[in-house]
């Protein structure tokens, strides 16, 4: 990712110095890969000016793209150097959002994986005022300049490779099924009114593996044809047509990554920007266009030959990277760990001695408990959610300990609680011990979510009535 981007910047900055001085034309090399060097005059010099308002539009875009990736790419290569950036910003956006914006109620900066936290819209809203700044002094300063071409493909290609290494990450770790994992047991028992929106959305592309791997390959696609300057627009139209989805459905589902899928959306709107008459003129005016001119050429063999080599190289480094990671995260299932892990109903209760009757009537009381990874929650009558607990189970003396957790999932004051297990077959178990400073004897009785309508419905060519349930 880096390298690649690395490596082409360099090569524009050494390419624009030289091309000033020197308009010799190289030798074409017999590699297809390489593209030839073609001795063209100054763009400058042969187009006409940008308009003024695509100069102002230029300027604005430049200052905002360069502060947002910022201090990308070096902070790939200097790892101390992004983690000092963060720390940085992580006490200048609450300082701007309690002085200058008079917040004043507290702003976390710990990761959450929300991007929609204050402080990220505080930064977005920094960045959108400097770069307005930036246009105005740049557009006063800089009058005469009536274009920039070589300046435009140095932001292109840092824009270009930084949406398709995302890209490439997101779409990856789908077809890995990194993303969106199997449902968890907890799931199958919900009803719709208590699921979030958000969760509703993880339901629905949980339950489909075709799907998800349907939308990392789009994703994917898009990614591989931006690494490549002459397939760049077709990548930039695959990005626009997968990203407006990706963001309608934050959008609509409360997804708080709506900054991000955001930004990369305008990140691909603005590589298709110099093209948006050509495009117009093909698939609206039904009007012949011409080729795309390539304002930055490579005039040196060895230039050309480095750049292909360096470009294959650290693409292949960041996909095997990233193909590591995606592979590590498909790793993650729901699937039962362990003898508990799974969905029980409560079936008998001895509380203090005494057998409480069924069916509970009182809407607190527990219904159902679901062990899913190290933790447990519990269901009452009214199927809410009441308690959590982290989980430890001991196979060997078959023994759980469990520790209440709050509202924010983390452990509360208090003692743990341990239950002994007595197990009569797979799918029936006593729990008896101590809870919540009562003896109680819990009799389960496991539930299988793999009979449920959800799971056993199945796909159908041929549907004579609709089956919408």
């Amino acid at each position: 990712m880096t390298a690649a981007t690395r490596g082409e910047l360099c090569f524009a900055i050494n390419v624009s110095t030289w091309m000033s001085a020197n308009r010799e034309t190289a030798a074409v090399t017999p590699l297809s890969i390489v593209e030839p060097a073609v001795a063209t005059p100054s763009p400058a010099a042969t187009q006409p000016p940008w308009p003024l308002a695509t100069r102002i539009a230029f300027r604005f875009a430049c200052a905002f793209w360069l502060l947002f990736l910022f201090p990308w790419p070096v902070s790939d290569w200097i790892p101390p150097l992004g983690r000092l950036w963060g720390v940085w910003m992580d006490k200048l956006m609450p300082w701007i959002g309690h002085h200058l914006l008079r917040i004043q109620r507290d702003l976390p900066v710990e990761q959450t994986g929300s991007g929609d936290r204050t402080v990220d819209w505080i930064n977005y809203g920094v960045y959108l005022a400097l770069a307005i700044v930036a246009a105005v002094v740049w557009s006063i300063a800089d009058r005469r300049r009536t274009r920039y071409d070589r300046l435009h493909e140095v932001v292109r290609i840092l824009v270009r490779y930084c949406l398709a290494l995302t890209m490439f990450g997101y779409g990856i770790i789908k077809l890995f099924k990194g993303q969106f994992h199997a449902l968890a047991p907890f799931r199958y028992i919900e009803t719709y009114g208590e699921t979030s929106p958000m969760g509703l959305l993880w339901t629905f592309m949980g339950h489909s593996p075709a799907y998800v791997i349907f939308a990392g390959a789009g994703e994917t696609l898009g990614a591989a044809l931006l690494c490549f300057r002459r397939t760049t627009t077709l990548g930039a139209l695959v990005v626009v047509a997968v990203m407006t989805n990706v963001v309608m459905l934050n959008l609509c589902y409360d997804v708080p990554v709506k900054l991000g899928s955001s930004t990369y959306l305008l990140m691909a709107l603005f590589l298709l920007a110099p093209d948006a008459r050509r495009l117009a003129n093909l698939f609206v005016l039904n009007r012949p266009t011409q080729p795309a001119a390539q304002e930055l050429v490579l005039p040196r063999r060895w230039m050309r030959i480095g750049r292909v080599v360096a470009k294959v190289a650290i693409l292949g480094f960041a996909l095997f990277s990233t193909i590591k990671m995606a592979r590590q995260n498909g790793k993650f299932s729901f699937e039962p760990k362990t003898f508990m892990d799974g969905i029980w109903d409560i079936k008998g209760l001895v509380k203090n001695g005494a057998v409480v009757p069924l069916p509970l009537t009182d809407d607190k009381s527990w219904r159902r408990v679901v062990f899913v990874l190290d933790g447990m929650n519990v269901r009452t009558m009214s199927n809410e959610r009441v308690v959590t607990y982290n989980k430890s189970e001991d196979e060997a003396k078959h023994q759980l300990t469990l520790t209440p957790l709050d509202e924010k999932q983390k452990p509360k004051k208090g003692p743990s609680y341990v239950l002994v297990e007595t197990r009569v077959d797979h799918d029936h178990v006593t729990l008896a011990g101590k809870l919540a400073g009562d003896d109680v004897e819990l009799q389960l009785q496991r539930v299988d979510p793999a009979k449920s309508l959800l799971r056993t419905r199945g796909f159908h060519w041929i549907t004579e009535e609709p089956f919408n349930r």
